[in-house]
């Protein structure tokens, strides 16, 4: 995985999510602050009040705030970096994605389907189909982070083309 996950590979003793604060919008800039990693944090650990460091033996790697760092300050935990890794070096064709909850086939099993930027399911669908499971999001808790997930499709769709998005990307509800 030339390239790719690069950031996430130098940092990959690290078992939890990693924040750079130097590339925080709230460190490169003064007009508004971020709060969206603390925002959409289950557990409330990113906080501005409390020290990050110290605070990720409580982290789920739900890798959430890595999802909407918009300036990608935050680096995938090990654990889901290997994740990925693993079943893009499978020889499975297709890599189903779902959460924990979700009783369906899967072969990448996240949090939730929301923790992923745009820019990993773009290159994991450039390398295989990929076929999300939403069958749990109606009534799943995090529900309204699916917000996140609409988002992030919409700029691989943006970024690939409709033909391509379509040919390489599948939403289950099933």
């Amino acid at each position: 995985m030339r390239g790719f996950l690069s950031k996430e590979s130098e940092n990959s003793s690290n078992f939890h999510v990693s924040k750079n604060m130097r590339e925080c919008a709230n460190s490169r800039q003064n007009k508004k602050v971020c709060l969206k990693c603390e925002q959409v944090c289950p557990k409330g650990i990113i906080n501005r009040n409390r020290n990050f460091a110290s605070s990720l033996n409580e982290c789920l790697d739900c890798n959430l705030c890595v999802a909407v760092c918009p300036t990608r300050a935050i680096s995938f935990s090990s654990l889901n970096v290997d994740k990925i890794k693993k079943v893009l070096n499978t020889k499975e064709e297709i890599i189903r994605v779902g959460c924990y909850e979700s009783r369906n086939n899967k072969n990448l099993e996240l949090y939730c389907i929301s923790s992923l930027p745009w820019e990993t399911i773009a290159f994991l669908a450039l390398n295989k189909k990929i076929v999300f499971d939403k069958s749990e999001c109606r009534q799943c808790k995090n529900s309204h982070l699916l917000e996140i997930f609409n988002k992030n499709l919409q700029r691989v769709k943006e970024f690939l083309g409709n033909k391509s998005f379509e040919d390489h990307i599948v939403i289950s509800e099933d």
